[in-house]
């Protein structure tokens, strides 16, 4: 009789654990080789789990993971080569960085990913195997993975998706085009709705749940980075956009013609003799003729871009791994469409319009301060007309400062009285003492000088086409220095804002962003400045906006005294 309670006791126990572990087991089992799940993160349990039972991650011989800890250089590569099954033999004998000896646990893995492209070291010999990682720098890994160039990216798609993130400001400019791509496809999204946190450390919850999501969807992804892997071509930074796709032809690119024609080249075709000259126009001796050119696509001349290239006295340098070609000029600046609309604009003619937004919060006050100025007006050679307004508000009441017309002609400048409507006129001298805002072309034109002297010290990135009031342009980022904003930006729109030492002795952020359209001219210049300041002990936030509009570029606009 014992013995028979005794067995039924022990099937009633056994039932009892079962059905247990079939109810609780979602919320209680850990994952193989993990044993503090518990303290992940809900939104990454299930990324841990899957990680950990596919061998990807383990713990320690504990069976901690940490996962709310940050993840270091050392410990990402070591994920990224197992979950990507990243060939791990055949390594080196000795190793490549200094602080990654062979006798180090992560010694294959580091090697691995540096052969594969994935990743390398932080400079010096030095891997920098306990620093920890980044959010951005993830992306750029992945993308180094998938082989696919920052400039496809940028060619394709285009950056300004990336605005939807109020810290975009914050993505250092290599890692844009790799943000991008992983937000796009679904493999990062922002710490919030409307933040990326580009330079926060990433967690290792945060990285299982990257690869769950990129081996998860590693076909369609895949798919995606082949469409970029079209061949793109840069001159001397800019991208060329190709109407044609180039060709790969016995190791040679194939590229459309009419590509040597925007580095400035005459292409000139004969149908009959089925030939094409490509000639310099800054060096009469640089030109080629190429015969029987019959390679075609869509009706465009494909040419060699090697004999070409050489036969004009520029450089290449071809990466056949993610299909780049870039080209390069010795005798002529830098992203030369951007060069050469800011020199057009020492004879501009034309309507503008400037409109500058300051907002600052004081915090020891707690008072919210805003001001805002627009500048609307026409130039014509020596003359220029000027429409000002200025607006300040504190704590939400609103006051206008200035709201009057002025008219430059020659020496003169007429300003129109708000009062009575009529025209008084001032000289050059007496407008300024009176701070009175006129468009000064002359100082305009040192301005664009000043800025065209140290454009070799500009540090610019192509962001590729965006649409500007219906318009294909293209648009630059310049990071500013305290020399470049000096020339870029009006005295008189930053006499009434942030001195400049201000500005570089808080460490504010500053950007400039320049538009360009198809004709090589500069439509829109736009500076932006914000971050947090601390002045005789006081802190405030500032967040500074300065936009500049052209229209009607080389328009006679007449001009002519208010005064008969």
């Amino acid at each position: 009789m014992q013995k028979r309670m005794t067995g039924n006791l022990l099937k009633t126990v056994t039932a009892v654990l079962i059905a247990g572990n079939m109810v609780l087991g979602s919320a209680s089992v850990q994952a193989a080789g993990v044993s503090d799940l518990s303290k992940s993160s809900t939104y990454a349990k299930e990324a841990i789990r899957w990680m950990a039972n596919n061998s990807i991650i383990s713990g320690d011989k504990q069976g901690n993971f940490y996962p709310r800890q940050s993840i270091t250089r050392a410990e990402l590569v070591t994920l990224l080569v197992k979950a990507l099954n990243i060939d791990t033999s055949n390594l080196p004998s000795a190793a490549t960085f200094s602080d990654v000896p062979a006798s180090h646990w992560a010694f294959k893995y580091v090697e691995a990913a540096n052969r594969a492209g994935i990743t390398s070291g932080t400079g010096n010999g030095k891997f920098g195997i306990g620093s920890l990682t980044t959010r951005e720098q993830i992306t750029t890994m992945l993308l180094n993975y998938l082989s696919v160039s920052k400039e496809a990216i940028v060619a394709e798609l285009g950056l300004d998706d990336l605005l939807k993130f109020k810290d975009s400001g914050k993505m250092s400019d290599w890692a844009k085009p790799s943000i991008k791509f992983a937000v796009s496809n679904n493999i990062m999204s922002g710490v919030s709705a409307d933040s990326f946190s580009p330079t926060g450390k990433a967690t290792k919850e945060q990285i299982a749940v990257i690869l769950y999501k990129f081996l998860n969807s590693k076909t369609s992804i895949e798919q995606n980075a082949a469409t970029l892997k079209k061949v793109v071509v840069t001159y001397n930074n800019d991208l060329i956009k190709l109407k044609t796709p180039a060709k790969v032809i016995d190791n040679d690119i194939m590229l459309p013609a009419e590509v040597f024609s925007k580095t400035g080249a005459k292409v000139d075709f004969d149908n009959q003799a089925g030939t094409v000259t490509i000639k310099s126009l800054t060096a009469q001796d640089k030109m080629i003729t190429l015969n029987d050119v019959h390679e075609q696509i869509d009706g465009a001349v494909l040419v060699p871009a090697k004999a070409v290239v050489e036969a004009l006295g520029f450089t290449m340098d071809w990466n056949d791994k993610i299909n780049l070609l870039k080209i390069k000029d010795s005798t002529i600046p830098k992203n030369p469409q951007l060069y050469n609309a800011i020199k057009s604009m020492l004879d501009y003619k034309g309507e503008y319009e400037n409109n500058m937004i300051i907002n600052a919060k004081e915090y020891s006050s707690n008072m919210n301060i805003g001001m805002t100025m627009s500048i609307k007006g026409a130039v014509n050679g020596n003359n220029s007309t000027s429409n000002s307004k200025i607006t300040i508000s504190i704590d939400g009441e609103q006051e206008d400062l200035m709201d009057y017309q002025t008219i430059n002609i020659g020496d003169k400048i007429y300003v129109k009285n708000p009062d009575t409507g009529s025209w008084e006129t001032y000289t050059r001298s007496q407008a300024e003492d009176e701070g009175i805002l006129y468009t000064d072309i002359e100082a305009d034109r040192n301005e664009s000088l000043r800025v065209l002297d140290v454009y070799g010290k500009m540090n610019i990135t192509d962001e590729g086409k965006t649409l500007l009031n219906g318009e294909e342009v293209s648009k630059y980022q310049v990071r500013l220095n305290m020399e470049l904003l000096q020339g870029l930006t009006s005295a008189n729109m930053l006499e009434y804002g942030l001195g400049l030492e201000d500005i570089y002795n808080n460490g504010l952020d500053t950007k400039m962003y320049i538009y360009v359209n198809s004709q090589g001219q500069l439509v829109k210049q736009s500076i932006v400045i914000y971050g947090s300041m601390v002045k005789d002990g006081t802190k405030a936030d500032i967040n500074m906006t300065v936009n500049s509009m052209y229209t009607n570029i080389g328009k006679e606009i007449e001009i002519v005294s208010p005064i008969k």
